[in-house]
């Protein structure tokens, strides 16, 4: 009986952070094969800097999403189906791991309230290849990827700021209190003068008018049940790895040029440019394969060095749609975050202070661009003399163009929230640098999402393909439904920007400002201020 081999492993890096940073997955093996339960387990080891876990205030923990691809019999990559039994993991001292039912993945992170860095040696999680319909003697590439996440526990919270922010979420025409969520429980939004759930529009496309009466079902993510968060916005290293995971027609799917021929004029293929441009690094080769999927790089220099150390790897990731940030949620098991979600996520459980920023006040460095060292580098920092100590900082107008993931932590001499820009759970770059992309609440296709994790996978298209996503089955204004089997999410209905981002004024940083809340649907597909940063429930 042939033994599965593995080949080969993915690493990726987001360095610079305030509490975490440089995830490394390395030594992967695959071991301990039983072709009779037709099982074997995958064998890794992953680290990363300055982790914590807080048995106190936030009490929450930051933590690695890892998830497998693998390949065999067929060309293409697929999702590995991971136990979710402990009693057949191998787990560390000081290390706790959680494989959600779905098997989709893996949280790893701190058993114990700490901090410092994380080196777990040796973990093994079970495989029962079967299940993927693979055979015994199957001979298959693995590759093992991982996300840094951030933990938000279950709790109440308040959504809105007293009436401050444009279209804030508040309890009454009269009433600028926030709305406070108790529960998952239905959201009855009315005309109420006082003490109500008052929904004020952003007055975008589809969106409910200001004191309408709708309900926001309780299936609706709201942010009281605990979930997870990208501690990030997703790095271009990290789109450009999606992209070299998937067949030739998803890969068309996910890149704004045409890649059908042999030819490409545009290399920069989210920007849709011949040339290089601010800060997006992603391209492919000018002459391609005629089939089979192609490679993409990152280069920021344009000097023929492709994939080099200054090439903004660590970048996040622009020119993004919706539909883009749905196909990668759902391949990698996530799924995208709601706008209330987003409030809880930056706010926590603190009371709402009028014109708050992810940070948790309405201290701002307003004084210019900041001057960037080691640009496009795993260690892009800002000079002293031009960062905000003692002060908010972030990307916004004033700044011209976004900054590194964690580029603020990684620079800041006093590591506060305030220098940082860390929300209340220690997530990063939530108020400026890139828009985050966020499920409104006040349209059908908004209210309908129900919060499906995703499968691991995608369709012939390349798109995603989760029940009841927003823009599931091509859906623009109706209610979300099963996917049909056909078009997978491919509209951006229901989709707004909130947190702000490098193109816009300091007012949108606001963390309950909604004046863009259902956006998108009226914005082109991509756009150069949109990142990526998806969630998942916790299980």
């Amino acid at each position: 009986m042939k033994k599965i081999a593995l080949t080969t492993a993915l690493f990726l890096m987001v360095a610079g952070n305030i509490f975490a940073a440089n995830l490394n997955i390395s030594n992967v093996s695959l071991i301990g094969q039983n072709p009779v339960d037709h099982y074997i387990s995958i064998k890794f080891d992953v680290s990363w800097d300055d982790s914590w876990r807080l048995d106190y205030g936030p009490s929450n923990w930051d933590a690695a999403w890892i998830f497998v691809k693998y390949k065999a019999i067929t060309p293409n990559w697929q999702h590995v189906l991971l136990s979710p039994d402990p009693a057949f993991m191998v787990v560390p001292a000081g290390c706790a791991v959680t494989v959600p039912p779905d098997g989709t993945g893996a949280f790893i992170y701190r058993s114990a309230s700490g901090s410092g860095n994380n080196s777990f040696t040796n973990i093994q999680i079970r495989w029962y290849y079967n299940a993927n319909g693979l055979p015994d003697d199957a001979d298959i590439d693995i590759k093992v990827l991982g996300i840094e996440m951030v933990y938000i526990p279950q709790g109440s919270f308040y959504a809105g700021d007293n009436g401050t922010s444009a279209s804030c979420f508040k309890e009454g025409s009269a009433d600028p209190d926030p709305w406070h969520i108790t529960s998952e429980a239905a959201i009855n939004c009315s005309d109420a003068t006082t003490n109500g759930f008052y929904y004020t529009s952003s007055g975008m496309q589809n969106e409910q008018a200001t004191g309408s009466t709708f309900t926001i079902p309780a299936s609706f993510p709201k942010g009281y049940n605990a979930y997870y968060i990208m501690k990030y916005e997703m790095s271009q290293e990290q789109y450009r790895d999606f992209l070299n995971l998937l067949t030739r027609q998803q890969q068309q799917s996910r890149v704004a040029v045409d890649i059908s021929g042999t030819s490409v004029t545009n290399v920069y293929v989210l920007r849709n440019s011949p040339t290089y441009g601010p800060r997006n690094s992603i391209r492919c080769n000018a002459t391609i394969p005629a089939t089979g999927p192609i490679t993409f790089y990152c280069e920021g220099w344009t000097d023929g060095n492709f994939d080099s150390s200054n090439d903004n790897q660590n970048v996040p990731i622009d020119w993004i749609g919706y539909p883009d940030l749905a196909a990668y949620s759902d391949w990698a098991g996530l799924r995208p975050m709601t706008e209330l979600e987003y409030e809880k996520a930056c706010r926590g459980t603190r009371p709402a202070l009028s014109g708050e920023f992810a940070w948790g006040n309405t201290s701002l460095r307003n004084n210019g661009p900041y001057d960037f060292l080691n640009e496009g580098t795993a260690t892009e920092s800002i000079s002293l003399a031009s960062f905000g100590i003692g002060i908010g900082n972030a990307a916004y107008s004033l700044a011209n163009k976004p900054g590194r993931c964690g580029i603020f932590a990684y620079s800041s001499p006093n590591h506060t929230r305030q220098e940082t820009g860390a929300t209340y759970y220690g997530v990063m770059e939530m108020s400026g640098n890139l828009s985050e992309i966020a499920v409104c609440c006040g349209t059908m296709p908004g209210y309908t999402y129900t919060g499906l994790n995703g499968n691991g996978s995608l369709t012939a298209a390349g798109d995603a393909d989760a029940d009841y996503w927003p823009g599931i089955n091509g859906n623009f204004f109706g209610a979300n439904a099963v996917y049909g089997g056909t078009v997978g999410v491919t509209a951006k209905s229901a989709m707004g920007f909130r947190g702000g981002s490098y193109a816009t004024p300091a007012s949108v940083l606001s963390i309950s400002d909604r004046s863009n809340a259902n956006i998108m649907i009226v914005t082109l597909y991509r756009s150069a201020p949109n990142g990526i940063r998806a969630c998942r429930t916790a299980q």
